[in-house]
C-alpha cells in the first residue's frame, strides 16, 4: 500500500513538472525573431545572450539551438520579439546575442 501511495505522488510531480515545461515551451515559441528595422517602433527590454558548444562542424541545429536559448532570455525578460546578430565563433563555442523587445 505504501509503495502505491509513493509511486503516485512521484508519478503526479512528474505531471506537474512536465504541465509546467509544456507551458513556457509554448509561450517561448511565440516569441518572434525580427529584423532590426522593424524593432524601431518597438521597446527594448534588455540584452539576449546564447552560447552553444562547437565541435568544429556548425549546422542548422546549432542555429536553431542558439535561438531557443535567446527566446527563452527573452520570455525571461517578458518580451515578445528579438533582434539576433549573426553567431559567432569564440573558441570552442558558438555564441549569439542580441535585444529583446516589446512592440505594440
Amino acid at each position: 500500500m505504501k509503495y502505491l501511495l509513493n509511486l503516485s505522488v512521484v508519478t503526479i510531480s512528474l505531471l506537474t513538472l512536465t504541465a509546467c515545461v509544456s507551458s513556457s515551451d509554448l509561450e517561448i515559441e511565440q516569441i518572434k525573431i525580427i529584423p532590426a528595422e522593424f524593432a524601431a517602433r518597438c521597446i527594448e527590454k534588455g540584452n539576449v545572450y546564447s552560447e552553444a558548444p562547437y565541435y568544429g562542424v556548425f549546422t542548422d541545429t546549432t542555429t536553431e539551438k542558439l535561438e531557443n536559448l535567446a527566446k527563452e532570455s527573452a520570455f525571461r525578460l517578458g518580451a515578445s520579439y528579438v533582434v539576433l546578430d549573426k553567431p559567432v565563433e569564440k573558441g570552442r563555442t558558438i555564441t549569439m546575442q542580441g535585444k529583446a523587445y516589446t512592440c505594440p
